[in-house]
């Protein structure tokens, strides 16, 4: 299979507790140099790689670290 079979774009929104977006979150896979950053709306795109981790990560926050399944949105609170 190609990897180009085994991969998509995957977008969502990064978001604190109480709702509210965070901007310039590093969304990336560990030991890759595939990264994004969250906009001033918490939104982000990124292309997934199924079976891998996708780790959200931002200065005062603790990472939050979701498997790649296919699925095309992941919504991080």
């Amino acid at each position: 299979m190609s990897v180009f079979a085994q991969s998509t774009e995957v977008s969502g929104i990064v978001k604190d507790a109480g709702g509210e977006p965070i901007i310039g979150a590093v969304v990336y896979y560990e030991g890759t140099s595939v990264m994004a950053t969250t906009d001033s709306r918490g939104h982000y795109s990124i292309k997934g790689e199924l079976g891998k981790d996708i780790t959200f990560s931002c200065f005062g926050f603790k990472p939050e670290i979701v498997t790649f399944s296919g699925q095309r949105t992941i919504d991080v609170v």
